[in-house]
């Protein structure tokens, strides 16, 4: 059974998919690998009480062509029975054209992040999905590089993540819809 929906090709026109455990992390404050108790799943633990992130890093494929919307879906779970945990994840990105004098290393990501908020159910380590359209500060284009910055803002001090457990990424899809 596929982790994602099945989509057919007149919606989305690329996708790649990550799986928890596997993206790339920054030298500090990053979301510890780990799994579900539950389904022993690979996952990034992101803490309850501090700033963490994840890097989602590839290269745009040949099938962008830029007139669509991208979007980030980000498949999650925790250990809460309470239906009105809320856990906030910022979502930033950065497009870096090779051979164009701008730099591959950077760790730099692009302007304002975009944000969503994932709610939880009444079931402890029940599969939730939040989908969240990207913004990009600059143009993204086929054969680009991208690092995607996923952070969960645990500290943000407001009522918008107040899940007091960590958050387990399971997955992962980067997408364009047309």
């Amino acid at each position: 059974m596929p982790i994602f929906p099945v989509t057919t090709p007149s919606t989305d026109y690329w996708q790649a998919v990550f799986l928890g455990g596997s993206p790339n992390r920054p030298t500090s404050n990053f979301a510890a690998q780990d799994e579900v108790p539950t389904s022993l799943l690979p996952c990034d633990a992101f803490d309850a009480d501090t700033d963490e992130t994840i890097w989602l890093e590839g290269v745009v494929p040949s099938g962008f062509n830029g007139n669509g919307t991208i979007k980030l879906d980000i498949l999650a779970c925790a250990n809460t029975t309470t239906a009105a945990d809320d856990a906030r994840i910022d979502v930033a990105t950065a497009f870096k054209t090779p051979g164009a004098s701008e730099a591959m290393n950077s760790v730099t990501l692009d302007g304002t992040p975009d944000s969503g908020t994932m709610t939880f159910s009444t079931t402890a380590y029940s599969l939730q999905l939040l989908t969240v359209t990207l913004t990009p500060a600059t143009t993204p284009a086929k054969g680009d590089w991208f690092r995607i910055g996923i952070t969960r803002d645990a500290n943000n001090g407001s009522s918008l993540d107040d899940l007091g457990v960590d958050l387990l990424g399971v997955a992962y899809r980067l997408y364009e819809v047309r």
